[in-house]
């Protein structure tokens, strides 16, 4: 896939991006539809578990576009998580439908092709880090998004890919220089739109999310790439 972004430099640590005209509304509900089978995450402390989530690391070779699966374990330095980090954490990994789906394929692509042209990325095999993720609220609790706070991933590459949101309010992304100077902030609205982050820049978290409807749950779902 051609990468249109080329004067789409990183000078800040990161690039927001639209890509909805790439994909079609049919596609768009099926892919929706995976975040609807998403396990708790069992590491969550608390009652109200309010993140659902798989992940995989694949070999991820960029010629070929194959995915050769890795593991479903994800391990965080304690400088980097505070919370759950300097331990492995084991979760379901996604499902074949999702791995076999071309809109994956595309984001991987679309996700190469943009670090590739900045220059973090070269032509060879690299460990891909998918995360599937969901955050939900209802009337008595608000979805933690990132119960860690601001931090960094500590993998120098990553990209969020907004896949849905439904009742809620909340759920900005605050961007944050190494000095913790908040320098940006969005709300990420529309399927395929896709942040774009280079880890050593940056410090980022994002607001929890509550309910609009307190009848109703509230859910924010993303998929999360990350380069090792």
């Amino acid at each position: 896939m051609e990468n249109k972004l080329s004067n789409a430099l990183l000078e800040e640590g990161f690039h927001l991006q639209e890509y909805t005209n790439l994909f079609d509304e049919d596609g768009i509900k099926r892919f929706q539809n995976y975040w609807h089978n998403l396990p708790e995450d069992s590491y969550i402390k608390g009652d109200f578990k309010y993140r659902q989530r798989r992940y995989s690391k694949f070999n991820y070779n960029p010629k070929s576009k194959k995915l050769k699966f890795l593991s479903s374990s994800y391990f965080q330095e304690e400088e980097h998580n505070n919370i759950y980090g300097g331990k492995d954490r084991v979760f379901f990994p996604l499902e074949t439908n999702l791995i076999k789906d071309p809109f994956l394929q595309t984001f991987l692509e679309l996700d190469f092709a943009f670090f590739l042209d900045q220059g973090l990325l070269n032509e060879r095999v690299y460990e891909v880090g998918v995360h599937q993720m969901r955050t939900i609220s209802n009337s008595s609790a608000e979805g933690i998004v990132t119960p860690e706070g601001m931090h960094k991933d500590g993998h120098f590459a990553f990209a969020v890919h907004f896949i849905n949101r439904n009742n809620i309010l909340g759920g900005t992304t605050n961007l944050y220089d190494n000095n913790k100077s908040k320098i940006n902030s969005m709300v990420l609205k529309s399927f395929g739109e896709t942040l774009f982050i280079e880890d050593d820049k940056l410090f980022h978290e994002v607001t929890p999310i509550r309910s609009v409807d307190s009848e109703q749950v509230g859910y924010r779902d993303v998929l999360i790439i990350e380069f090792y």
